[in-house]
């Protein structure tokens, strides 16, 4: 698999902007051109630091690969390609793992799809198309620095197929493990039937087993899904590591045996699920899975509250409420 991070590492964008755009403008930490992709008068595609572009009239962004892909109509490898002709491809999955290990990620050809889906949709979430998407996820308390960081949330404007997948229309909520993609959620809008549908392919997989490590003497805190997970790890996530098995319903047996084997180096493991019967029945079972689990939970400050995000949104520091967690108060 395409260690994209990598590449992208060693790619100075702005000399492939100049290659295509020619000489840029400095303004302040951008360099900025034209757009080619709307009637630009003036220059309004910026370039900042931190290796993405943006366009400030049309809302066009991405990075070299999403650049390329858009500009020269190429697909996901072929844009890898052309930044890295030291790439090759062949018919064969690019994973390792054998198709019917079924403990392993999604074959190869499943995970050249989803990388087109993901960075095609983290494009549609930062278009016009995207705003109420971005909107939602910004009142859910999420920095734009952490909704573009990997893998990044992606929005799908519409029940369609893209790049060989059926992607439900919604946003994209993609579950990784160094690099390979284990599975794709989507948060359907609201009046959609299910709120969340898997993109088919995936498998079961411990979202956030990349964080497991010697954080805070290997802590580990459960949430009861992905955008609780997420949120607090964009508060928190140096102090310990943050997963969820997706749902309360969900249980550590289904994960994959090498995630299990993560959990089981490190304790110990605190339960942050949602205060209603669904998030203590999914705690009462991992605790009975292991002794080293404590149920924690956050202080109600309104009385709506149930979960970790109504406390932030409710102005809690989850930081300051993770860090009493650890320190046992």
């Amino acid at each position: 698999m395409i260690n994209t991070a990598a590449l992208l590492a060693h790619v100075d964008l702005r000399e492939l902007m100049a290659a295509d755009l020619g000489p840029g403008r400095k303004s302040g930490r951008w360099m900025m051109w034209r757009c080619p992709f709307h009637a630009d008068d003036n220059p309004s595609l910026g370039v900042d630091e931190n290796g993405r572009w943006h366009c400030f009239g049309c809302s066009a962004s991405g990075n070299a690969i999403g650049w390329l892909m858009e500009r020269h109509h190429l697909s996901f490898l072929e844009a890898c390609q052309q930044l890295d002709t030291s790439i090759h491809y062949s018919s064969r999955p690019i994973h390792a793992a054998p198709k019917h290990n079924q403990d392993g990620p999604p074959p190869g050809d499943w995970q050249e799809r989803i990388l087109d889906v993901l960075d095609i949709c983290e494009r549609f979430l930062w278009s016009d198309g995207g705003r109420r998407a971005l909107t939602h996820l910004r009142r859910r308390g999420f920095r734009d620095d952490y909704v573009k960081r990997w893998p990044p949330f992606g929005y799908n404007p519409k029940d369609q197929e893209i790049a060989g997948l059926w992607i439900p229309r919604g946003i994209l909520l993609p579950c990784e493990e160094d690099t390979v993609v284990w599975y794709c959620k989507v948060r359907r809008p609201r009046g959609s039937g299910p709120k969340y549908l898997h993109v088919k392919g995936g498998r079961p997989a411990l979202y956030g087993a990349d964080s497991i490590g010697p954080h805070a003497g290997g802590a580990v805190v459960f949430t009861e899904g992905e955008f609780d997970a997420r949120l607090l790890s964009q508060e928190a996530g140096d102090l310990a590591a943050i997963v969820t098995l997706g749902s309360a319903r969900k249980r550590l047996e289904t994960i994959p045996p090498a995630h299990l084997t993560k959990l089981l180096r490190v304790s110990p493991y605190y339960i942050a699920y949602d205060l209603d019967e669904a998030g203590e029945s999914g705690a009462a079972a991992i605790a009975q899975f292991t002794a080293r689990a404590r149920r924690v939970v956050v202080r109600k400050l309104r009385p709506t509250d149930k979960d970790l995000t109504d406390f932030y949104l409710s102005g809690g520091n989850l930081r300051a409420w993770l860090q009493s967690v650890l320190e046992g108060k």
